[in-house]
């Protein structure tokens, strides 16, 4: 709060020719005499299409770069960064963990929380998986179009699942995710994360 004070100065009389530019990701963490002195200028994320385009440009393939343009979020540096065979690996993977929860018994289902527990450096990616997976068949269950999915290219394999369960339990199984990995993100000991998770 010192330091934004400190800028109420020069920025009520900057240099002349001097343009300054401050990056926030919530207006609310600055304090309104800074605010008041702004102009504030919204960047959105860029359409999906526009992002696989760019990438299209950079060489990727065609299905190569609609995939990272969907999981981007409309970021082009995160779809820059991803690694798409791992993503498509990892997807691959997500969708077992699901089916194994629905289906394993409890024997494979406390096998799978053991596997995967031994996978610590992947279980971000997991869970950030799952819970795009959780929110697609969220989407498909309200009769979204394709268009408003994250994994729009296989969702002729979502959409089989997510009609055949109540949106009461999609819901539940999503906050059960995402309270599993906010868990795993304060150093929850992985295994006995997912056993309950899995459970």
């Amino acid at each position: 709060r010192e330091a934004a004070n400190s800028l109420l100065k020069i920025l009520e009389e900057p240099p002349a020719r001097t343009l300054f530019m401050l990056l926030c990701q919530t207006l609310a963490d600055l304090p309104a005499t800074v605010l008041s002195r702004a102009q504030i200028l919204r960047f959105g994320t860029l359409p999906q299409a526009q992002v696989a385009a760019l990438l299209r440009e950079q060489g990727y393939s065609q299905a190569a770069a609609e995939l990272a343009a969907c999981l981007s979020g409309g970021r082009l540096g995160k779809a820059l960064g991803l690694e798409v065979s791992q993503v498509q690996h990892m997807r691959t993977e997500a969708l077992q963990f699901l089916r194994q929860g629905e289906s394993g018994g409890p024997a494979g289902r406390l096998a799978t929380a053991e596997q995967w527990a031994k996978r610590k450096g992947e279980l971000d990616l997991l869970f950030e998986m799952l819970l795009s997976l959780m929110r697609d068949l969220a989407v498909l269950h309200v009769q979204g179009g394709r268009d408003h999915l994250i994994h729009a290219d296989i969702s002729h394999n979502l959409l089989p699942v997510a009609t055949s369960l109540p949106r009461a339990t999609i819901s539940e199984i999503f906050d059960i995710l995402h309270a599993t990995q906010q868990a795993l993100n304060h150093n929850a000991n992985p295994q006995l994360a997912l056993e309950v998770n899995e459970q």
